[in-house]
Formats: C-alpha cells, sequence, structure tokens
C-alpha cells in the first residue's frame, strides 16, 4: 500500500532522540502487510576523533508510530564500527 504523502507528518526530539511518525491509514492493515519507517542517521560529528576517546559506540534510536488503528514504540541500536 504507497501512502499518500498527505496522510503523514513526522517530528524529531532530538534531545531525547525519538521520532514520532503519524500515519493516517485508509483501511486496516491486510494479511503480510506492514509498516515500514527508515531511520537516516546523520554524521554524528566522530571525523577526527580519536576511537579511544568514545564513550559511546553506537546509537540509540527510538521510533514511534501512530496510526488510526493502534500504535508502537520500536527502538534500534546500531553500532558504530571501527575500519
Amino acid at each position: 500500500m504507497e501512502l499518500d504523502p498527505h496522510r503523514y507528518s513526522y517530528t524529531v526530539d532530538n534531545e531525547n532522540n525519538v521520532v514520532t511518525v503519524n500515519i493516517s491509514l485508509g483501511r486496516a492493515l491486510g494479511t503480510g502487510e506492514a509498516i515500514l519507517v527508515y531511520l537516516k542517521f546523520k554524521d554524528a560529528g566522530l571525523v577526527g576523533r580519536s576511537w579511544d576517546s568514545l564513550t559511546d559506540r553506537q546509537f540509540d534510536n527510538t521510533a514511534t508510530v501512530v496510526t488510526n488503528i493502534g500504535s508502537r514504540t520500536v527502538a534500534a541500536f546500531v553500532p558504530i564500527v571501527k575500519k
């Protein structure tokens, strides 16, 4: 099911690292259907910093998806890998 751009919106809370997505669905999801939310991570300003000086080596992100048929909160933990 393709969403009309006028049927969804999102807000970003950088202080608490939470993205909230609001979606208005025209109908309930059928069997095998799902809502996918993609989070794109910006450069965290790590370039030029010493690996040993980093105290947090992962992105902790939470997305709350709110629809007119229910809501769910999901978490994504993305490790920062040394190359």
